[in-house]
């Protein structure tokens, strides 16, 4: 479910990328990541989403069961619960950061009356009567190593 084709992008990529670590690593910048899922054999069954434990945003979802098979099953049935609240989570972000830093002078509330919050790394490439275009420059640089 995780792994999941994500939906309307031209070519597939999966929902998340995925790690696996062990819980001895899991210090110093894994414990930074914004969304974790903690899975582990225990005597109870258990399945909980923690918030901000290690750092802020993030989102920890806790499976824990007394069986590979106990496990697999919570995980597969709070899989939507899961993905939503990470996506809610990422969402937000997402909103944080662009609010932080927006791309204010493109016209188009004077032009067409229309309030539009935009990332700061779009810039105005073209105007024309009716239209305006937006682009956002991508770096194509290619480094290659010869040894």
């Amino acid at each position: 479910m995780y792994a999941y084709p994500a939906e309307g992008l031209p070519q597939q990529e999966p929902l998340y990328d995925l790690k696996q670590i062990p819980p001895e690593i899991f210090t110093g910048f894994a414990q930074s990541s914004r969304s974790v899922l903690w899975i582990g054999i225990s005597d109870q069954t258990n399945v909980r989403i923690d918030k901000n434990t290690y750092a802020q945003p993030q989102t920890i979802a806790v499976f824990t069961a007394p069986t590979t098979e106990r496990l697999t099953e919570i995980i597969i049935s709070q899989s939507n619960k899961v993905i939503e609240t990470i996506r809610k989570q990422e969402r937000i972000e997402r909103l944080r950061r662009i609010r932080k830093s927006t791309y204010t002078n493109h016209g188009l509330e004077e032009k067409f009356g229309i309030s539009l919050t935009m990332p700061s790394a779009y810039n105005t490439l073209k105007e024309g009567e009716n239209t305006i275009w937006f682009q956002r420059e991508i770096q194509k640089d290619m480094s290659i190593y010869w040894f």
